[in-house]
């Protein structure tokens, strides 16, 4: 009796087996490890069909047929995953040095996964250069907005003396990229003199035009965050 393993390279072999393995965890993987998953699911199963003619038996082809049926409905369900645009509004008080603790406040919470994020401005001439700072961030939906919120206001509440405004809106898959245009500054015609001069802020203060890659491990609990109601 012909074995599935049968007549496939020792590479093959290792593509199989890690297919088999990840079948019961599929559920736990993000949409490019499912698009890669079933991508190279496919690309074995070609090679064991026709490079290799073996006959997987009716049994092997229902279980391949269920297997590949599970991963495109997980693709399809993760591929519509909602997000979050979060945008941080603090109040004139806040300084540059201020807006990047907040930064590295929200890389540390277990619930905010960050996909990209923008530093701005408001200020539309050269005299108002600066003012009305504010971050823009594209994250993961993790947890109901309430809850990131409530959350969020607790952390700056204790580490910072002026206020600070939180904005949670949902983007859908369809939406997403309307989001990042629009925070590489595609912007309409009336802001667009608002982000020639946040592009200008921006190369005098030493900042990105754009930040996305993000590491989001927690930070360390013995780092020391300065309360600065306390100073």
């Amino acid at each position: 009796m012909t074995h599935i393993t049968d007549g496939l390279t020792e590479s093959d072999e290792e593509v199989l087996n890690e297919i088999i393995e990840k079948t019961n965890t599929v559920r736990e993987m993000n949409h490019r490890q499912l698009v890669d998953y079933i991508t190279k699911q496919e690309y074995i199963i070609s090679r064991l069909k026709h490079q290799h003619n073996i006959d997987l038996g009716i049994k092997t082809k229902i279980e391949i047929a269920k297997r590949e049926k599970q991963i495109k409905n997980e693709i399809n369900k993760k591929s519509n995953i909602e997000h979050y645009l979060l945008t941080i509004n603090p109040s004139e008080q806040c300084t540059l040095n201020d807006i990047q603790t907040i930064l590295f406040l929200l890389k540390g919470k277990p619930h905010i996964k960050i996909k990209s994020y923008v530093i701005e401005q408001r200020g539309k001439t050269e005299l108002e250069k600066g003012k009305g700072k504010h971050i823009h961030i594209l994250m993961e939906k993790t947890k109901p907005k309430c809850r990131i919120i409530e959350k969020l206001n607790s952390t700056f509440q204790y580490h910072f003396k002026f206020p600070i405004n939180i904005k949670i809106d949902t983007i859908n898959k369809k939406e997403e990229q309307n989001v990042i245009n629009y925070m590489h500054g595609n912007k309409s015609e009336e802001k667009q003199q608002c982000q020639q001069i946040t592009k200008e802020w921006r190369k005098e203060v030493h900042l990105e035009d754009y930040y996305d890659n993000i590491d989001n491990t927690p930070i360390d609990k013995n780092v020391k965050i300065i309360n600065l109601n306390k100073h």
